[in-house]
């Protein structure tokens, strides 16, 4: 079996816990959001303050190319990724792990490609996967379930399933650290939902731990007025060796129920702003949104790292996922380097929405590659080695490169990452909320550690990939002796 998001399961054993496309970034969706800075509590190491860059960590920022490739691979279980349309306009099955050919006339279809997704289960099923939803509801108010169900109808599958599932109506709001994905990545890292979040829209913690399901069961029913964004993330695992499939249908809410729902989802398909998975033009490059299953749902890694003595910065390549342009009259991947690299994160799609009949982008749908892996853990172990003489500090950090630019020179959006960090260290375990916004906060802080003279640490840090984020970024390291001021401080 697949090591599949140990996170939020080693987490449950502790505690018994866009993507608009085009150019990648966040704001398409967002230019009338508001924008709310977090002034609520957060049992954080290091909470974000607004406006907390100076001009000597702007200056210290190092240029993307000089970040080292990230150190691992991909790993895990499959990845469900739901994201194309991001915004619904029209109810029925938005995504779905196997193939599915409408009954009702003169409506848009698309294709899914075929491909297996484990080999000891019946054709668009799996015995574990991860899942990631974001979606924005132009139907008016209504609902979006997440059926999962058995591969075999009639023999029921026992299944665990944990992770979080919020609506915009119970967050209130879209701003930075009150946003349906800020609270979901809230709740995979501490295991409980932001204060801020209700429930009335469906919003919570999934924990189903043996339960048995031997028809559609609905793990997500969120509601979201006109406008309003959905968000969840969880993972799923068989243990009676029952496969399961997972489909994922929008419908008004005045007319909703589970059921109807999911025979709407039997015999038409759901639309809405569907971008293309090769948006190429002459000199410009681009992304697709992703939509589908994809190979890989963790990255992790490991790497001894010198402390290279004070005012230094060191950097990887975070969220590498590099785009398409047109070479030659057909769509081609901007950079030569493999998929599933330190250069190139992201992973191929076992099967995705490769076309539709709308007629639009030559028919082109979704992204076949993971965009900037959405959902997917990064699971990193480092081990810091002072050998200096000195106690060093050593702080984590993270950045971003719209258009590969340096943070501190560009960007428009109301954030560019926005998620929690688990900090496992000996003894202990910390939770960091980071934020950037470029280019006024640059940079946002993971972990300060202390690392005595002639000594190791180890550290451990584990986020997912939300959305309403921006790539590339980066992973910063700077020290400085232990009490002082650090150069990206």
């Amino acid at each position: 079996m697949h090591r599949l998001f140990p996170f939020a399961f080693a987490l449950v054993a502790a505690a018994t816990l866009i993507q608009p496309g085009c150019v990648l970034d966040v704001d398409d969706e967002l230019a009338a959001a508001e924008s709310v800075s977090s002034d609520g509590e957060y049992p954080f190491d290091d909470a974000w303050q607004p406006s907390n860059t100076s001009a000597l960590a702007a200056d210290r920022l190092p240029d993307y190319g000089a970040l080292a490739p990230l150190f691992g691979s991909p790993g895990g279980a499959p990845m469900v990724v739901s994201n194309n349309p991001e915004g619904v306009n029209r109810a029925g099955l938005i995504l779905a792990t196997d193939a599915m050919n409408p009954a009702d006339p003169n409506t848009v279809t698309r294709r899914l490609t075929g491909g297996t997704l484990d080999s000891s289960c019946p054709s668009g099923s799996m015995r574990e996967f991860a899942f990631y939803m974001h979606h924005f509801s132009n139907l008016g108010t209504a609902r979006f379930y997440v059926f999962v169900e058995p591969a075999r109808p009639g023999t029921p599958a026992r299944i665990n399933a944990y992770g979080a599932a919020v609506s915009q109506n119970d967050t209130g709001s879209l701003g930075p650290g009150l946003s349906p994905s800020y609270a979901v990545s809230y709740g995979a890292a501490v295991g409980q939902l932001p204060g801020h979040v209700g429930s009335g829209a469906g919003s919570k913690m999934i924990r189903e731990f043996g339960v048995d399901i031997a028809g559609p069961t609905p793990l997500v029913n969120l509601v979201a007025n006109q406008g309003g964004s959905v968000d969840a993330r969880f993972v799923v695992r068989s243990l009676n060796g029952e496969c399961v499939r997972v489909r994922v249908a929008a419908a008004p809410a005045s007319t909703a129920t589970s059921s109807s729902t999911y025979e709407l989802s039997k015999r038409a398909y759901a639309w809405g702003n569907v971008n293309t998975g090769y948006p190429c033009w002459s000199g410009g490059q681009g992304w697709g949104r992703p939509h589908g299953i994809y190979r890989s749902s963790i990255w992790s890694g490991s790497l001894d790292v010198p402390l290279t003595g004070p005012g230094s910065v060191n950097g990887w390549r975070f969220l590498a996922a590099p785009g398409y342009r047109e070479q030659g009259g057909a769509c081609a991947p901007v950079s030569g380097e493999p998929l599933g690299t330190g250069n190139n994160q992201r992973t191929p799609a076992l099967r995705y929405y490769s076309s539709n009949t709308s007629g639009a982008t030559g028919g082109r749908d979704s992204d076949p590659n993971s965009t900037a892996n959405y959902g997917v853990e990064y699971d990193l172990q480092l081990r810091l080695s002072n050998r200096s003489g000195q106690c060093l500090s050593a702080k984590l950090r993270v950045t971003n490169y719209p258009g590969g630019l340096r943070c501190n020179t560009t960007g428009n959006a109301s954030r560019h990452w926005d998620s929690v960090f688990r900090v496992d260290l000996p003894g202990e375990t910390r939770y960091s909320r980071v934020f950037t916004k470029c280019p006024s906060d640059v940079r946002g802080t993971i972990a300060s550690v202390d690392v005595p003279a002639n000594s190791d640490v180890p550290v451990n840090i584990k986020t997912f990939v939300p959305g309403l984020i921006s790539a590339p970024g980066g992973i910063l390291l700077d020290t400085c002796p232990c009490g002082q001021t650090c150069p990206l401080d």
